[in-house]
């Protein structure tokens, strides 16, 4: 388990054996190759946002309007209270949808992008493997990945730099 807004790439274990800067260039490249997602779920992001606040305002000053009615002397400064609170509420609670939006789609996205980089054959993780003549010989099955057939380079698997890459 994680928190919102941590390290994202932590919660998938393919990614445990890297560093922290090779996870956030893995998420930057992910981030980047789905780029019409992004704006999507960005847009949803702050259209839910902005749909809870009104709802939760309207609602708050409901329940004000019904403190305020039942009379009293303090009924004026509970409602105030009231409509105050709601209000605070409504901008947290919005403000966190927006945040749970864009981290569902933030690890959607990089576990779209962890399954592309596994064998075609047995499912087995090809990242951090060394590329060699522009593929990756998966050590489960013995399976060629070929990346330029995949449109990905030695970057895209986190090939290390310390590895060949002949291709």
């Amino acid at each position: 388990m994680r928190f919102p807004l941590s390290k994202a790439y932590r919660a998938f274990p393919e990614l445990d054996r890297f560093s922290d800067a090779e996870c956030e260039g893995f998420v930057r490249l992910a981030k980047s190759q789905n780029r019409p997602a992004t704006y999507l779920w960005t847009l949803v992001g702050v259209l839910v946002a902005g749909f809870s606040i009104p709802v939760g305002f309207a609602l708050t000053m409901f329940i004000a309007n019904v403190v305020a009615k039942r009379g009293g002397p303090s009924a004026g400064s509970n409602a105030t209270l009231i409509a105050f609170a709601g209000i605070l509420l409504s901008l947290i609670g919005g403000a966190m949808l927006g945040v749970i939006t864009y981290e569902r789609w933030l690890k959607r996205t990089i576990l779209s992008r962890v399954r592309a980089h596994h064998c075609a054959a047995c499912s087995y993780s090809l990242l951090g493997l060394p590329v060699i003549d522009g593929g990756i010989i998966c050590p489960e099955c013995g399976q060629r990945f070929d990346l330029a057939a995949r449109g990905l380079s030695a970057a895209d698997v986190l090939a290390r730099p310390d590895q060949p890459d002949a291709g």
